[in-house]
């Protein structure tokens, strides 16, 4: 029997799918009731509830831009290397993209180039937390403070996440959590907005209340993609949809087509069920973050992400840095065919998406180390399927190349 490890995802237990179809089939709406969740878990912010995290993003963008008395504040400054949604969700709200490099030891902000930012024209600062790994958040929250500029913190990749006692995703002014098939917890879509400051209130409820609800056709397509993304998740059948090459999996497309709608109340008790067990998918997550340290530390032309004492990172994925471009492709290629998932994560910094290059504001050397990143970042699966023998093995395999 072929076997094959995902390279993300969470897998989607018996009793996700028992507490979803329980709250299906009674047609209630139980999106209050994993508000209330969030409440409970995250602390008492605003939730709002949206189709995809980078409608989310987008709607709060627009929000911001209504909000500013200052008309020629347009600019969103974002890392050199992050989701490809961001920009996107940038654009789409007619903002303009500020690029700002991160430090190839942590995946944060380079903090000295981000203070010496002009941020007359800024509207707002956006944090990345890729992986699961928390940025240096409380400096780039005392910067956006410093710049009167609206901080918001993208935890799409890092929910549960904490800097000190403090979750990812709650500095600032607003965050962005997220429920896609590739997150910490997941209904196959879905976004949180959660927002922190009470300036923004009323015009984030008003506009909300304006937006339409996923359809009946579109709920009906989701839930068959959460029904084959429970079955074929297993790495006992995940070779099969890798294997179809139509599927592109795990590909990064920089799209700006996309709707903004409410979540959908179809997909809301795999979200809620999800949720409950947060704590222990993200403990599973660390342990083999964990293993993958202790095997990989005496790697010489491989280095893991500096992790700062404040953190308490979920790790999404596990990112490691090769020597060189080159090192990088023949690791991820020898890791598929042994059966494990790891890939490249996204396939180049912000400045060299071909779709916005033109409508970037660079400064100069503004995304080098976006550059170095990108080149040689390799991500290795963390999730409950991958078990401390697939760390072994990958580990050896490391050490191998």
């Amino acid at each position: 029997m072929q076997r094959k490890v995902a390279p993300s995802g969470t897998p989607v237990h018996m009793n996700d799918l028992t507490h979803w179809a329980t709250n299906h089939l009674s047609r209630r709406d139980c999106r209050s009731s994993l508000i209330e969740s969030l409440q409970t878990k995250f602390g008492d912010s605003g939730f709002y509830l949206f189709n995809t995290g980078r409608s989310a993003m987008s709607f709060l963008f627009s929000c911001l831009r209504e909000q500013c008395n200052e008309k020629k504040r347009t600019e969103i400054v974002i890392p050199s290397y992050t989701c490809y949604s961001v920009p996107s969700s940038v654009i789409k709200a007619g903002c303009t993209v500020r690029v700002c490099d991160i430090d190839v030891n942590t995946l944060s902000y380079n903090i000295e180039q981000l203070r010496s930012i002009d941020y007359s024209n800024v509207l707002a600062l956006v944090t990345a937390n890729l992986y699961g790994i928390p940025n240096d958040l409380h400096s780039i929250e005392s910067i956006a403070k410093d710049n009167g500029v609206f901080l918001v913190d993208d935890a799409a990749q890092s929910m549960g996440a904490k800097i000190g006692d403090r979750y990812s995703g709650f500095f600032g002014d607003a965050g962005i959590l997220s429920l896609d098939k590739g997150k910490n917890i997941t209904s196959i879509q879905g976004g949180i907005l959660a927002l922190h400051s009470e300036q923004l209130n009323d015009i984030v409820s008003r506009n909300y209340s304006r937006l339409n609800s996923t359809d009946f056709f579109s709920d009906s397509k989701e839930i068959i993609k959460l029904l084959v993304y429970a079955l074929f998740l297993r790495p006992s059948l995940y070779w099969i949809p890798d294997s179809l090459p139509f599927l592109d999996l795990g590909s990064t497309i920089y799209t700006e087509d996309y709707p903004i709608l409410k979540y959908s109340n179809a997909l809301c008790g795999i979200a809620a069920s999800q949720l409950r067990r947060i704590d222990s998918i993200n403990r599973k997550r660390s342990e083999n973050a964990q293993r993958y340290i202790s095997y990989l530390s005496d790697i010489d032309n491989m280095r893991t992400i500096t992790i700062d004492d404040m953190l308490s990172p979920v790790y999404l994925r596990f990112p490691i840095l090769s020597l060189d471009r080159q090192t990088r492709e023949l690791t991820i290629k020898t890791l598929n065919e042994a059966g494990f998932g790891a890939t490249s994560s996204y396939p180049s910094a912000i400045s060299e998406i071909d779709e916005i290059k033109d409508r970037l504001l660079l400064s100069r050397d503004c995304c080098l180390n976006g550059d170095y990143v990108a080149d040689r970042i390799i991500t290795l699966p963390t999730h409950e399927y991958v078990t401390p023998r697939d760390i072994l093995e990958i580990s050896n395999i490391l050490h191998k190349i």
